[in-house]
């Protein structure tokens, strides 16, 4: 407000002390200035009106006697319009009329691109007066049910249970429903693996992950961060009046035909209780090894891998770097009416028809290593364990691919070397290893360019020769197989990268691929393992197998156009 009142002090309608006098009267009575000066008669209600419009350079509205459909107004949840002092008065087409008290407050036209974001509208601001936006908020008072419509047309207002039982997603009298269900949908519109709903002294943020980076999309009301927690546990089922130790739990929804799992954990910090929320689409179809970006060479190995009877064949990577997701697409292969797959699973992120999965529960004492010895019973000609974790399931595991058992497994590792000195450290007998391991693939999830916004770039001279160089080391009949041929003349040698566009946010990326390396276990490779492995010696046997590195493997990828460098 300090802009009408320094428009005031200029044009000589108030002085300096009366300024003062109506700041330190707003400030003791909670009240807003603009009701003072329109209770001393410094300025009529259009007066005001018109100078606000010329300070903001904004058209002006009034809207004390304007009826509003409650369909506008329901746009923005109740709460954050008497909050934000902003409301939705007009639609045409796609163009939002929004009104607003204070445009010198960026926070509002966040908040409003945060909830008007999934409908693409563009918007219309207007300034107001406070009687003006205070008499508007009151019709918000004669809305069947308060339920915003993005909740309302696009999210189910179901919960789905253990055993069938349907239960109310959400009360439609509740307008913190209406900001949970618009946080859960935006998350799901965007991709997103991961919300992390984050309090602050001052207030409450909002930030997901996409494509493996954290972006904050949206700020709420501090005073609303205890009633959004509540009503995330309502939802998941966990106590509501404990505040003071972590939880976990799981909620199940529908969106546009689709089923999620939101997989959520609540942990008490300094300003609140943070919420950590997993998305995971278990309606979507498992992407095929081609689709993730494993190609060629890598591709061809994984393929022998598969037809093996027996064996053991372990994906590495750090947390986060889609190991589980290559899993389930050679199970997907794998997947015929004349074998029995059995899997264990922490957590169950894909359903796969006709692969029967079981998710492990170590509260009860049903692990990865005692799942194992049950599965056995079961007749299994291909099992699938989440994770080794520890000796006993590494040992496990080992033994069923010694007795005419496919397995596949996951294991935390840096690269395809590392991950045969890490069981050999958890104790497992190099020469049970030597003779169970048959593939290890190593991978990593990148982001790729926007298609959208794709573009060519100018590359230094060194970088591009030292990546050229790289590539050079691959036998020829490897680079043939991914289809790369190397230009002598290194200018006519094309990068690209994405230089933003609204598809991707203006990240210039959109997606992840895969850029992977795999080593399989030959003669020579099992001698290094059983006289103790020394990762020298398997890294100079390597080239006799045409062993493709990660970092070779995304400089193909940046000369195929799909990633940057």
């Amino acid at each position: 407000m300090s802009g009408v009142l320094d428009y005031l002090i200029q044009n000589k309608r108030i002085t300096e002390s009366e300024a003062n006098s109506i700041i330190m009267r707003a400030l003791k009575n909670n009240t807003n200035e603009e009701d003072i000066i329109l209770d001393r008669r410094i300025l009529q209600s259009s007066e005001l009106l018109e100078i606000k419009s010329n300070i903001f350079k904004l058209p002006s509205i009034d809207l004390s006697n304007k009826k509003i459909k409650k369909e506008y107004l329901n746009i923005i949840p109740k709460e954050i319009a008497e909050n934000y002092k902003c409301i939705v008065f007009n639609k045409e087409g796609n163009i939002l009329s929004v009104a607003i008290l204070d445009p010198f407050n960026h926070n509002i036209k966040e908040v409003i691109d945060f909830i008007t974001r999934s409908k693409q509208y563009n918007i219309q601001y207007y300034v107001t007066s406070n009687p003006s936006i205070v008499s508007a908020l009151k019709q918000y008072k004669s809305i069947d049910g308060g339920i915003d419509r993005l909740s309302r047309d696009n999210i189910e207002r179901s919960i789905i249970k253990d055993g069938g039982n349907i239960k109310p997603l959400i009360d439609i009298n509740s307008s913190v429903a209406n900001v949970v269900s618009t946080i859960i949908q935006h998350g799901i519109q965007e991709s997103a693996s991961d919300i992390h709903i984050e309090p602050t002294r001052e207030n409450t943020r909002v930030r997901y992950r996409v494509d493996g980076e954290l972006y904050t999309s949206t700020i709420i009301p501090k005073y609303m961060h205890n009633a959004v927690v509540a009503r995330i546990k309502l939802m998941s089922n966990l106590k509501i009046d404990e505040t003071r130790v972590p939880q976990e739990g799981i909620t199940t929804l529908k969106f546009n035909n689709n089923i999620y799992d939101f997989h959520i954990s609540i942990i008490p910090i300094s300003d609140g209780e943070k919420i950590e929320i997993h998305i995971s689409d278990i309606s979507q179809k498992v992407p095929s090894l081609e689709n993730l970006g494993i190609r060629a060479h890598n591709l061809k190995l994984i393929r022998k891998g598969l037809m093996l009877k027996s064996g053991m064949i372990i994906i590495c990577g750090p947390i986060g770097s889609g190991k589980s997701t290559t899993l389930y697409s050679m199970l997907s292969t794998l997947n015929k009416e004349n074998v029995n797959i059995v899997t264990l699973e922490d957590p169950i992120e894909y359903v796969i028809e006709g692969v029967n999965q079981s998710q492990v529960k170590p509260e009860i004492g049903y692990t990865f290593a005692s799942g194992i010895r049950l599965f056995l019973r079961q007749d299994p000609d291909i099992i699938m364990v989440g994770e080794i974790r520890d000796a006993e399931t590494a040992e496990l595991c080992i033994h069923a691919g010694l007795t005419g058992h496919l397995v596949l497994s996951t294991l935390y590792a840096d690269n395809a070397v590392e991950a045969i000195q890490r069981l050999l450290d958890m104790g497992v007998e190099p020469f049970l290893l030597s003779s169970s391991l048959k593939l290890i693939i190593s991978q990593r999830l990148i982001r790729k360019i926007c298609k959208h916004c794709k573009t060519e770039m100018i590359m230094d001279e060194n970088i591009k020769q030292d990546a050229i160089d790289k590539i050079s080391k691959l036998n020829k009949k490897v680079l043939k197989e991914y289809e790369i041929k190397l230009n002598k003349d290194i200018d006519k040698t094309k990068f690209y990268c994405g230089k933003g566009c609204t598809y991707c946010n203006n990240a210039g990326y959109k997606g992840r691929i895969a850029i992977s390396e795999s080593i399989w276990v030959t003669d020579e490779i099992k001698k290094i393992i059983e006289q103790g492995c020394r990762s020298s010696s398997i890294k100079k046997e390597l080239p006799n197998q045409d062993f493709v590195s990660i970092e070779q493997d995304g400089i193909i990828k940046v000369l195929k156009g799909e990633v940057s460098l």
